[in-house]
């Protein structure tokens, strides 16, 4: 029986096979990287190209945004009273703590000189001057309506307050991180401007009498009957 003659590993055949199958894997690679590029950024727009009317935050509604506060070591807080069916506002010179923001603190301790009128959890949580507007946003428990008197007694008191402040020309008055529309009858989509007291003048506008109590205010934002 004739012995069959074994094929030379190195004969051209088999060099031929090897390398189409390394031209086919290399083929494969090629095709998987172009797949992978085209994934990645095949779809990538430029920057240029863009799209700004989506996921854009609005606008300050002044242009010298989140301007830094001022060192300030005290403040005027203010306490409404009755006299003589007057209403007034007695300032009293107060101490800022260490580290306190001294707009909140101001803004703040007012709150508390009116608490028969103004919810006892309400409070302001933020005071933020963009320019010459202090923007102050206040909790949940600030939101609700007053009557026409408490209204105008709570509203004088904030202006009043902020008019201490020479830096501050007006004020905007928000709700949890939201435009505060009204908080009765008076139209507060507008900044609400404050006046800075001229030399010589009563504190903020107050009365030249001497600053004793008065008459506390009762829930309706009138003097209480005693």
């Amino acid at each position: 029986m004739p012995k069959t003659k074994k094929r030379p590993q190195n004969s051209p055949d088999s060099r031929s096979q090897a390398g189409i199958w390394a031209l086919l894997f290399l083929g494969v690679v090629v095709v998987a990287a172009l797949l992978v590029y085209v994934r990645t950024t095949g779809t990538r727009v430029p920057a240029d190209q863009l799209r700004t009317d989506r996921n854009v935050t609005a606008p300050s509604r002044n242009p010298g945004a989140d301007t830094p506060t001022p060192e300030r070591n005290e403040v005027e807080v203010l306490a409404p009273r009755y006299e003589n069916g007057e209403l007034k506002y007695h300032p009293t010179e107060v101490k800022v703590p260490r580290g306190t923001d001294p707009y909140l603190f101001a803004i703040n301790s007012y709150l508390e000189q009116t608490r028969a009128i103004v919810p006892k959890n309400a409070r302001a949580v933020r005071a933020q001057r963009e320019g010459k507007t202090l923007v102050i946003d206040f909790n949940e428990a600030f939101r609700t309506t007053y009557g026409t008197d408490d209204e105008r007694t709570l509203l004088d008191g904030l202006v009043n307050t902020a008019g201490q402040f020479e830096e501050v020309d007006q004020i905007v008055l928000m709700c949890a991180g939201e435009p505060l529309d009204s908080l009765g009858n008076v139209d507060l989509s507008e900044p609400l401007p404050v006046s800075h007291p001229k030399p010589g003048d009563p504190p903020n506008g107050q009365s030249t009498v001497d600053p004793k109590p008065g008459e506390p205010l009762a829930p309706s934002g009138k003097p209480s009957s005693r």
